[in-house]
C-alpha cells in the first residue's frame, strides 16, 4: 500500500480489467485514505470538557472558538455511494448493495488506533470544511442549524459527536487560548 496507494485507484479508472466494477477505483482511494489517516502523527485530541476549559466557560468564547482537524483527520468526497460499499464489505453485509453514482460525503476519523470511516451530509461536510479553514465554531454552529438541524439540542449531540470521534487538535486550542492561530 505504501508503494503504490496513491496511484493505484487512477490505475484501476483507467485500467479496461477494472472496467465493469466502476466503484473499485473509489473504494480502492477511500482505503488509501483510511491507510494515510492510519499512520498519521498521532497528537492530543480536543475533548469537550478541554474545550470547555480552555475557553473557560464563557459561551462567547466557545462560540468565537477555531478548531483546526487533527492530523488524522481527513474528510472526502466520493462520486459514488463508495464508503456503503467499504462499510458493508467490514461485516459481511453486502449482500444486495450495488454501485450508485450519488455524491458521498465521508469522514475518516482516528479517535484512537483505528480508523472510523463516518458517511456524513453535505452540510456537515462544508462545516468541518469551513472550521478546517479557520472559521468560528459558532458561524458553523448557525449554519448547520440554519441548513440541516431543526434544534440546538440535535446540533450539540453532533458537536459533541465530533469531539468523540477525535476530529481536533487540543494542541492548537491549547496554544490559542480558544483561538486557532494560523
Amino acid at each position: 500500500m505504501h508503494l503504490y496507494g496513491d496511484v493505484f485507484p487512477q490505475y484501476l479508472r483507467q485500467s479496461p480489467v477494472a472496467a465493469d466494477f466502476p466503484y473499485l477505483a473509489e473504494v480502492a482511494a477511500l482505503e488509501w485514505h483510511i491507510h494515510r489517516q492510519y499512520y498519521a502523527p498521532d497528537i492530543p485530541l480536543l475533548t469537550l470538557p478541554l474545550l470547555v476549559q480552555q475557553c473557560g466557560g464563557d459561551v462567547a468564547q466557545l462560540m468565537s472558538a477555531r478548531m483546526q482537524l487533527a492530523a488524522s483527520v481527513h474528510l472526502l468526497r466520493l462520486p459514488g455511494n463508495a464508503a456503503d460499499i467499504w462499510l458493508a464489505h467490514q461485516t459481511d453485509q453486502f449482500d444486495g448493495l450495488r454501485w450508485r453514482e450519488e455524491p458521498q460525503h465521508v469522514l475518516i476519523s482516528r479517535p484512537e488506533w483505528k480508523p472510523l470511516v463516518s458517511i456524513i451530509t453535505e452540510a456537515e461536510f462544508h462545516a468541518l470544511s469551513a472550521l478546517h479553514d479557520g472559521a468560528a465554531l459558532g458561524e458553523v454552529l448557525m449554519l448547520l442549524l440554519d441548513e440541516q438541524f431543526g434544534s440546538a439540542d440535535l446540533l450539540l449531540q453532533r458537536v459533541q459527536q465530533w469531539l468523540t470521534l477525535g476530529l481536533f487538535s487540543a494542541e492548537q486550542a491549547e496554544n490559542s487560548n480558544c483561538q486557532t492561530t494560523r
